[in-house]
C-alpha cells in the first residue's frame, strides 16, 4: 500500500475543516454536539450577552446620538442573525462535510497535508485577531477617550473608580467579539471548503465513467452548499461592506485632519475586511473553474463512435448546468472575481465622496 493510500484510509477529510469548528466554539456553537446541555446553556448565555450589549447601545443613542452607534447596532443584528442562521443549518453543514468525503480519491496527499496546515495556522492568526484587536481598542480608548464613540455611561477617565474601568472593558471586549467572531469562522470555513472541494476536483486523468459519477456527485454538492450558506455569503458581503465603509469615514476625517494616514484600529479593520473579502471570492472563484472544467470534461470524452449517439442525449443538459455549477449570494451577485472590481468601484467612489 503506498503513502497516499495509507494517508486517505486512516484520516478524512473532515479533519481538514475540523480545525475551525474551534471558532464556531468561541462563538459559542458546535457543529458536532449542539444539541448537548452545555452548548444550550452557552448559547443562552451568548444570547444575553448579544442583548445587554444591543439593549446598552440603544440607551447610548438617546443622551448622545452618533452615526457610528448606529451602524455598530446594525453590524451587531446582523452577526447575531447570521449566527443563528448557522445554528439552524448545523446539520445541512455536516451533511456537505460528510458528501465532500465521497470524493476524496481525488485529492492528492501534499495537497491535503498543504491544507491541514493552512487550516491551522488560518484558525490560530484569527483566534490572536478575536483577542488581540478588542485589548488595543480598549488600550486606546482608555488612554485617549472619544466621548463620541464611547457611552456616556461607560466614559473613561482619570476620576471614574475602578469597576467603571472594568465595566467598560467587558463591555468594549464583549462588544468586539460578538461584531467580529461568527463572521471569522463563517469566512473561514467556506473558504476552506470551496479549496477543499476545488482541489479534489483537480484535472486529471479519468475514464468517462468516473467523470461522470464525480460529475453527479459534485452537481449535488453544489446544490446543497449554495442553499446552505448563499443566504450567510449575503450577509457576510453586508457585514464587511458596512464596516468597510464605516471605518473608511473614520480614516478619511483622520486624513483631513492631520494630513496623514492613520495605522489605528479602523484602518486594520478595513483591511482585514478586504482580505476577507478577497478570501471568499478567490476560494468561489477556484471551486466554480474546476467544476466547469470537469464538466467540459465530460465532451472531451464523447469522441467514440460507440457512445455518440448515447451522450447526444446529454449534450443540452450538461450544456445547462453551467448555470448549477455556480455560487451566488442569495442569487442577487455570482461570487466571482468581477464581483471585485465592482466592490473597488464603489468604495474608489465613496472615497472620492467623501474626501
Amino acid at each position: 500500500m503506498n503513502s497516499k493510500n495509507k494517508v486517505f484510509g486512516d484520516t478524512e477529510i473532515k479533519n481538514i475543516l475540523k480545525p475551525i469548528n474551534i471558532l464556531f466554539r468561541v462563538s459559542c456553537l458546535d457543529l458536532n454536539q449542539a444539541s448537548r446541555k452545555f452548548w444550550t446553556i452557552l448559547l443562552i448565555l451568548y444570547n444575553i450577552v448579544c442583548a445587554v450589549i444591543l439593549i446598552s447601545k440603544l440607551l447610548c443613542l438617546k443622551p448622545n446620538f452618533y452615526w457610528g452607534k448606529v451602524t455598530k447596532i446594525g453590524l451587531q443584528m446582523a452577526q447575531l442573525l447570521l449566527w443563528w442562521i448557522i445554528r439552524v443549518r448545523r446539520k445541512n453543514i455536516q451533511t456537505l462535510i460528510r458528501k465532500l468525503e465521497s470524493l476524496k480519491a481525488g485529492l492528492d496527499f501534499r495537497d491535503y497535508k498543504k491544507l491541514m496546515v493552512l487550516s491551522k495556522l488560518t484558525v490560530y492568526g484569527v483566534l490572536i485577531v478575536i483577542f488581540l484587536k478588542p485589548s488595543v481598542r480598549i488600550w486606546n480608548s482608555i488612554r485617549k477617550p472619544d466621548l463620541k464613540k464611547i457611552c456616556l455611561l461607560l466614559q473613561v477617565n482619570a476620576t471614574l473608580e475602578i469597576k467603571h474601568k472594568i465595566n467598560f472593558v467587558f463591555f468594549e471586549f464583549f462588544s468586539s467579539y460578538v461584531e467580529t467572531c461568527i463572521t471569522y469562522a463563517t469566512v473561514i470555513f467556506y473558504s476552506m471548503f470551496c479549496v477543499t472541494f476545488a482541489l479534489c476536483l483537480k484535472f486529471k486523468m479519468r475514464s468517462r465513467s468516473q467523470t461522470h459519477r464525480i460529475y453527479l456527485k459534485t452537481l449535488q454538492i453544489f446544490e446543497k452548499f449554495e442553499e446552505t450558506f448563499s443566504i450567510m455569503v449575503f450577509i457576510v458581503f453586508a457585514v464587511l461592506l458596512l464596516r468597510i465603509f464605516r471605518n473608511l469615514v473614520a480614516a478619511v476625517f483622520v486624513y483631513n485632519k492631520f494630513n496623514t494616514l492613520p495605522l489605528n484600529d479602523s484602518t486594520v479593520q478595513i483591511m482585514l475586511d478586504v482580505f476577507l473579502a478577497f478570501a471568499i471570492v478567490f476560494s468561489a472563484e477556484s471551486i466554480q473553474n474546476n467544476a466547469n472544467v470537469l464538466r467540459q470534461s465530460l465532451f472531451s470524452c464523447s469522441n467514440s463512435p460507440y457512445n455518440f449517439s448515447f451522450l447526444s442525449a446529454q449534450y443540452v443538459k450538461i450544456s445547462e448546468d453551467r448555470k448549477r455549477l455556480r455560487l451566488t449570494a442569495w442569487n442577487t451577485f455570482v461570487v466571482r472575481k468581477s464581483l471585485l472590481l465592482t466592490l473597488a468601484g464603489w468604495i474608489f467612489t465613496y472615497v472620492v465622496i467623501l474626501l
